[in-house]
């Protein structure tokens, strides 16, 4: 039914566009904003055995860049950062994601597949912010995550898909932690790049 399950031709009779969002919001406490600890969960509930195509991220600060900048190296904070997980506490990206700033639309190709009843996924991140003077008179300091993608819930589809070679090695038996797909690296190299 689906000889050539691929990203170019996904079922779209089947498949829906999704935004999901989480912001993570440190409040000052002691001279700092501190975003150890602070989890979010997306508004968008995952469903069972559909697969989910990640394309793009963005990290959208409640301040501008160069005040977040300033207080990056003011703190002198490594890079910050982030990770997304399933209810189970299960990476949804390999690897945390560096947080430096303002993104708009990071492109990627990411699956993920959903193995268990409605789930949602969460993120956190680690970081510590001293106050510095462009940041006095701030009560708390907001990150806004948003994913961008679709939903597909063709069962035969997802089947076929899982056999093409665009189901890399490296995801679980079940490919519940996805593919790594990033938009302008050649196939045979991705098996060895994760996030």
């Amino acid at each position: 039914m689906y000889p050539n399950p691929n990203y170019d031709n996904l079922p779209w009779a089947s498949t829906t566009p999704f935004r999901m969002m989480a912001t993570l919001t440190a409040p000052q406490i002691a001279g700092g904003f501190n975003f150890k600890g602070v989890k979010a969960s997306f508004n968008y509930d995952l469903n069972n055995r559909s697969l989910y195509l990640i394309e793009s991220m963005s990290f959208l600060p409640s301040v501008s860049d160069e005040i977040l900048l300033e207080a990056l190296v003011d703190s002198q904070t490594k890079m910050s950062l982030l990770t997304i997980v399933d209810d189970s506490g299960t990476p949804v990206f390999r690897n945390t994601l560096p947080f430096a700033g303002r993104v708009d639309d990071l492109r990627l190709r990411w699956w993920y597949y959903c193995t268990s009843e409605p789930k949602h996924l969460e993120t956190f991140m680690s970081c510590n912010l001293d106050i510095t003077d462009k940041l006095v008179g701030y009560q708390n300091l907001s990150i806004r995550v948003a994913l961008n993608g679709y939903e597909v819930s063709d069962k035969n589809w997802i089947a076929a898909f899982s056999k093409s070679s665009e189901w890399i090695p490296g995801a679980d038996a079940s490919g519940r932690r996805g593919v790594s797909m990033v938009e302008g690296v050649p196939p045979s190299t991705l098996a060895e790049r994760s996030f």
